[in-house]
């Protein structure tokens, strides 16, 4: 069953490109800095990030499952996480296809890092976008997030039915699944947004310590739900 899915296609893309190219090491007034800027020119000039998302209904099912929207997913910790809820927020974000065919695969590897960077910036401006127009719906006490693949407990099979679920979204935000379940372009990312009250963090029940996107310091007795 596909969700009524709404799509944001004309997201602002405005990175502070000097703080940038500081984070990246390039010195002012380089050669190398009259290249990064040129290309994030050209990335701002190009850049469509995008997101389709829905407001779906939950309803719990048998076992370690729950639907979305009547789609049903398998994992008993997104059933604990969403059972207090009426409704959920299923979601696909990206850097938008128009940026990856620009930056990506890059023969220079300075480059390429570089583009990295920006198709990150772009991605991140696309889940500000969703965040806010999501948490303007529902005002509750707090918000979390669950994406396949992130933890063992709802793995990267679960890719499938959420791009079922999404399926009227999806050519439209220009996002592709591969047969190894990974994202195309490769800076977007899938996942569920709740209401939630008791600070979950998907970081806190995940085992790579030294992951340099960690958000929350790791805490297992977040999985201890009911």
């Amino acid at each position: 069953m596909n969700a009524n899915v709404t799509v944001l296609d004309d997201i602002p893309f405005a990175p502070d490109i000097p703080k940038l190219a500081d984070s990246l090491g390039i010195a002012p007034e380089s050669d190398e800095r009259k290249e990064f800027d040129a290309l994030a020119a050209a990335a701002v000039r190009t850049a469509r990030p995008k997101v389709c998302f829905a407001e779906a209904p939950v309803e719990l099912l048998n076992g370690d499952r729950v639907a979305v929207g009547g789609t049903p997913f398998t994992s008993r910790l997104l059933r604990d996480n969403l059972s207090p809820n009426p409704v959920a927020f299923p979601y696909l974000a990206t850097c938008g296809r128009e940026l990856h065919d620009l930056l990506a695969y890059r023969a220079d590897p300075l480059e390429g890092w570089w583009g990295e960077t920006l198709m990150r910036e772009a991605l991140g401006a696309a889940i500000l976008a969703l965040t806010e127009r999501i948490d303007a719906r529902t005002h509750p006490a707090g918000m979390a997030d669950m994406n396949p693949g992130s933890l063992a407990e709802w793995p990267l099979s679960e890719q499938t039915p959420l791009f079922a679920l999404l399926a009227d979204g999806v050519a439209r935000v220009g996002i592709a699944l591969t047969e190894s379940l990974l994202m195309v372009p490769q800076k977007s990312v899938s996942g569920v947004r709740f209401a939630n009250a008791h600070g979950y963090v998907n970081c806190r029940l995940c085992p790579r310590d030294n992951c340099p996107n960690r958000r929350a310091p790791r805490d297992p007795g977040v999985g201890e739900m009911t």
